[in-house]
């Protein structure tokens, strides 16, 4: 199992590794009880061998010596991921790319930071520092990300000031905090500091006297502790807004227990090892740190905002955070907020967001899809989705006073108008429709306009989005049987299904989604098969309708020389 993009590749080793350069900077000359009780705490599969924690370290020396050249230091880190690898027992081959990042950073500087169990911190369940900004009459708790501090939500709490009193923290060890003691096992699945942050907020409602503001989380971590909170304490919340928040990493596994999900976040070889940060960045130098890494035109920050100044600030804030702060980050690995969003009984609202086509890589819609997904399989539940398109993954520095204007509307019991577009220059195509009555009911289709589709191309047995971009939609006004399945009144995404000699067209609940991904059993209304019929050529991807009678209609669907017609009449 492979959860770990770049980002994901940092927890135990690094950890580990860290905590013995602090011993060793203590002039420890006996290392080896301290990595004794690290491989306990790290939950190491089995206690490792009096000549494993010689080895180990030996390698730290290494590692943290002041004379060792950079290719010693690089050979030290290589040697020292493949021994912790095969700690696990697992195979080293299959790492060796997580291993050469690691080796290649180690080679640039001394290393020191990691659990070493004595560092001053901020007693759990507490905030280190709030700020106020405003003088509205509604109130916003507003939470961070991971790796953030709280100015990121300084534009829009300056832009917003005379409609809302805005209260903003950094999650305890980021901007300059002290973070929370580290638990006595690295146990993610507990969320000791993602829950002691929640406790935190609720704390801050009671004692300032707040009533009933909002919770306005950015991103993942922001998120989790806006709903754990108002899962808890639905009295003290007015609402959440989850800026761009995923609800859950679907890189673990179809629905896996939440046992299954914490056993794969601690188990993983790729969480396991963790890039080895500079020296200068581990004790927040990030001026020199910036002034000799320029941001790249393709840095991952560059996902966050198209502010050139708040740029700055967010790559200083990942260049400066301390590695094991990630547990904030494996923590909410281990979560799924589904369950808790759809019990929520205080207004829900969320804004996932897409970047223009300015930044390193199209956002993926899978933020937007999981919320939809959601809402669909919980119409009663008080959810209300609104995109923002071409904006990047901090609302609050791209879009602060349209921002505004959402929670504004949000906080009166408005519907929140959707910042969409109906095309930009990273569309595939343009957008289409076609209508037709039938009886009684009108029949609308709306999709991409795809050219070029090879219909050979596109592999069996897959889910397709017969279009480009968004789900291509079927909006039924009234009851409709399709090729002989009865449709009731609604929109619905339409999903395909290429089979060998049958095509299985999917009438799905979730009309608000990106392409065909991250499908959702049970929300199918009706499922018919097709056999494809051979035609001309169609150069464009094209949905028609034909053959009209007073109460009938045929919808075609043209791909490449294959032509699908499902007959659709009023019943």
């Amino acid at each position: 199992m492979q959860i770990g993009r770049y980002i994901r590749r940092t927890a135990r080793a690094a950890a580990f590794v860290a905590a013995l350069g602090q011993a060793l900077e203590a002039q420890d000359s006996r290392p080896e009880p301290q990595i004794g009780r690290l491989a306990e705490y790290l939950k190491f599969p089995r206690p490792l061998t009096g000549p494993e924690r010689t080895g180990i370290a030996d390698l730290a020396r290494q590692l943290t010596s002041t004379t060792a050249t950079e290719s010693d230091r690089r050979q030290a880190a290589t040697t020292l991921a493949f021994t912790l690898v095969r700690a696990l027992g697992r195979d080293s081959a299959t790492h060796s790319a997580a291993v050469g990042a690691i080796a290649a950073r180690a080679g640039r500087g001394g290393h020191r930071l990691g659990p070493d169990f004595r560092y001053p911190s901020t007693p759990t369940g507490t905030l280190p520092e709030v700020v106020e900004i405003g003088t509205g009459p509604v109130s916003l708790i507003l939470i961070p990300e991971f790796r953030k501090n709280w100015t990121i939500f300084e534009p829009f709490m300056k832009a917003n000031a005379g409609r809302f009193r805005s209260y903003a923290f950094s999650l305890p060890g980021y901007g300059g905090t002290r973070p929370y003691p580290l638990p006595q096992a690295a146990d993610y699945g507990a969320r000791a500091w993602l829950d002691g942050v929640a406790t935190a907020v609720e704390r801050l409602i009671r004692t300032r006297r707040l009533t009933r503001p909002i919770l306005v989380g950015a991103l993942s971590a922001g998120t989790y502790v806006a709903v754990t909170v108002a899962s808890r304490h639905p009295e003290l919340v007015g609402g959440v807004v989850s800026l761009n928040g995923a609800l859950f990493d679907a890189s673990i596994g179809a629905n896996p227990t939440p046992a299954e999900r914490a056993a794969a976040v601690a188990q993983d070889p790729d969480v396991l090892l963790s890039v080895l940060l500079t020296r200068e960045a581990l004790t927040g130098d990030s001026a020199a740190v910036l002034a000799r890494r320029p941001i790249a035109a393709r840095n991952p920050v560059r996902f966050y905002t198209r502010d050139s100044v708040g740029l700055q600030k967010v790559y200083g804030m990942h260049l400066s955070f301390r590695p094991f702060l990630e547990r904030y980050y494996f923590e909410w690995l281990t979560a799924d907020l589904r369950g808790a969003v759809a019990q929520v009984r205080v207004p829900v609202l969320a804004i996932p967001s897409s970047a223009d086509d300015g930044a390193p890589q199209r956002t993926s819609r899978s933020v937007h899809t999981q919320w939809a997904h959601l809402a669909a399989l919980h119409p009663a539940a008080p959810i209300q989705i609104a995109p923002f398109e071409e904006v990047r993954g901090l609302t609050s520095y791209d879009a602060p006073a349209e921002l505004g204007d959402a929670i504004a509307a949000f906080a009166a019991g408005r519907p929140v108008p959707r910042r969409m577009r109906s095309a930009f220059p990273g569309r595939e195509s343009p957008r289409a429709s076609v209508s037709q009555s039938a009886g009684p009911g009108t029949i609308r289709v709306t999709y991409g306009r795809l050219r070029g589709v090879v219909a050979t191309a596109i592999p069996l047995d897959s889910l397709w989005n017969p279009g480009a971009d968004e789900a291509t939609t079927v909006e039924l006004s009234h009851a409709m049987r399709v090729a002989g399945s009865v449709v009731p009144a609604g929109r619905y995404s339409l999903i395909v299904v290429p089979g060998a000699t049958r095509w299985t067209f999917r009438f799905h609940r979730n009309a608000d989604r990106w392409g065909a991904a991250n499908d959702v059993p049970g929300l199918d209304a009706a499922a018919v098969g097709i056999e494809p019929e051979q035609g001309p050529r169609a150069d464009w991807l094209t949905f028609e309708f034909d053959n009209p009678r007073p109460a009938a209609v045929d919808l075609v669907l043209r791909v490449d020389q294959l032509l699908f017609r499902l007959p659709i009449e009023a019943p």
